[in-house]
């Protein structure tokens, strides 16, 4: 005796659960089934409602905004071009026919660029 090829479905498990489920439900009687309602999502819960303005809050928050301490002044460390020791190794390269170029790129930065470094930030100018 020869045994047959057994046919397999593959299916993936959430098909497969669907399916399940669905045999289940077939199986059991209709009127023991929840009611349809008891299957919604619940409902969102929503933010706070804002605080109403009543002129009392609103002086307040003047107040409160007058007695913050102002920032102190922003204070200049360095401004300027970049430093010149940018342009030796570059100036050096000369020499050779291909260091025109980077020498000409540091000496366009040296006119173009400036920087500004303070308290508070950093700023980069650059172009004409």
């Amino acid at each position: 005796l020869e045994a047959s090829p057994r046919k397999t479905l593959i299916m993936p498990k959430s098909s497969s659960i669907v399916l399940i489920a669905t045999a289940a439900l077939a199986a059991v009687d209709a009127s023991v089934l929840p009611h349809a309602s008891a299957f919604r999502a619940p409902r969102p819960v929503f933010a706070r409602a804002r605080p109403s303005t009543s002129p009392f809050l609103v002086m307040q928050a003047k107040k409160e905004k007058a007695a913050a301490v102002a920032p102190p002044p922003e204070v200049t460390f360095f401004e300027g071009p970049p430093s010149w020791t940018e342009a030796i190794v570059p100036g050096i390269s000369i020499i050779t026919v291909l260091g025109i170029v980077p020498f000409a790129a540091a000496l366009s930065r040296q006119a173009w660029t400036r920087y500004k470094i303070t308290n508070r930030r950093i700023s980069i100018q650059s172009g004409w």
